[in-house]
């Protein structure tokens, strides 16, 4: 895998004021020998992971995405793909096993969907992705009303059938982002918090109370990396700063 484009690569010295995206297509990733060599980079645990899938599809998703994974962090630190190690949580958030020195240390955070996975990394403060794909739920209103705030549910309710499918999936994506970043899974309730998406401004959560977060200590960007997907990255802010968020793409290697 290698980044595309003429820019130059994103490294750790601008990470420190950046908060990175990088997205991949799977279905570019079609040559056997680049797939062979990147199954050799992932552990025994994750090929067993992704031999656990059923379909084909799956595992190749499952593939690219952790592939994904560890060559972005190989252009950040000193090790290859294959050597990078991994260890969860007490919530069983994913973090990289090796000891990292230094006041400051990478953090990661993957999704993949059908068609899409996006790897985000910062440092110094934590980071949340979530990629979904538009057009698959089959009864958004009903989904609102079981796991989203009364504000979110109201707005949702008042759309129209042409856009109701899109704004559940912006929302959605969001709170996965925002919980993915927290380390916390489910037991931070999506109803507990809820967005307001500015007109052009900046997009901000806030908290039912008691609040159990600071509204400006997050960063949210939302956008279509491709017309069937939403992505969606949560960051934390430093020093009350807004930082950057670059996005780049990995492409195939070969054929």
């Amino acid at each position: 895998m290698l980044p595309s484009g003429p820019e130059p690569s994103p490294t750790r010295d601008n990470l420190r004021d950046q908060l990175h995206v990088w997205i991949a297509k799977p279905e570019r990733f079609r040559d056997e020998a680049a797939l062979a060599r990147y199954r050799s980079w992932l552990s025994a645990d994750e090929c067993a992971r992704a031999d656990r899938y059923m379909a084909a599809d799956d595992r190749h998703l499952f593939l690219v995405a952790h592939a994904l994974l560890r060559a972005t962090l190989s252009l950040y630190g000193d090790l290859r793909p294959e050597q990078w190690q991994f260890t969860s949580d007490e919530q069983g958030r994913p973090e990289i096993a090796a000891p990292q020195t230094g006041e400051t240390r990478l953090r990661f955070s993957l999704s993949h969907t059908p068609g899409l996975v996006a790897c985000a990394v910062s440092e110094r403060g934590e980071c949340g992705i979530d990629v979904e794909g538009i057009g698959r739920v089959s009864d958004p209103r009903g989904l609102a009303a079981r796991y989203f705030h009364r504000r979110e549910r109201e707005e949702i309710d008042r759309l129209s059938d042409e856009v109701v499918d899109a704004r559940f999936v912006e929302y959605w994506t969001l709170k996965e982002a925002y919980v993915k970043a927290r380390g916390l899974g489910l037991a931070l309730a999506l109803d507990g918090f809820y967005f307001t998406l500015g007109h052009g401004g900046p997009i901000s959560i806030a908290f039912e109370a008691p609040a159990s977060d600071r509204s400006a200590a997050w960063q949210f960007d939302l956008w279509r990396p491709t017309a069937d997907h939403v992505l969606a990255v949560a960051g934390q802010r430093r020093g009350g700063r807004f930082h950057d968020v670059l996005s780049r793409e990995m492409r195939p290697v070969g054929p």
